[in-house]
């Protein structure tokens, strides 16, 4: 996170919703940068496949469909259940009016 928010420092007074945003940016650009380069690859195979006619052509179909980049779906697969209450005790506490937890 460091190199993302300048240092140590920032990274240790920036509140934890902001860290998790950043975290899930950057897992956002990782899933972008891995569909690109499956295009690349696939894109890659194809121009060499036409360049040389010579491959069985049953066996080098197989492989082009094996290559063929998968839709991805970004839409979460289970839907996710927010606590709201909890995140709301979280922001009160970054800003200094937390309740205290415990039995004092």
């Amino acid at each position: 996170m460091a190199p993302l928010l300048g240092g140590r420092s920032e990274v240790l007074i920036t509140p934890m919703v902001e860290l998790f945003k950043y975290l899930e940016l950057e897992m956002k650009k990782d899933k972008v940068s891995a569909r690109e380069h499956e295009y690349e690859r696939y894109f890659a195979f194809i121009s060499q496949c036409m360049a040389s006619p010579y491959a069985d052509p049953d066996k080098r179909e197989e492989f082009r469909q094996s290559l063929m980049p998968r839709e991805v779906d970004d839409r979460p697969k289970v839907e996710q259940k927010w606590n709201f209450e909890m995140l709301e005790r979280l922001k009160s506490k970054q800003k200094g009016g937390g309740k205290p937890h415990g039995n004092s």
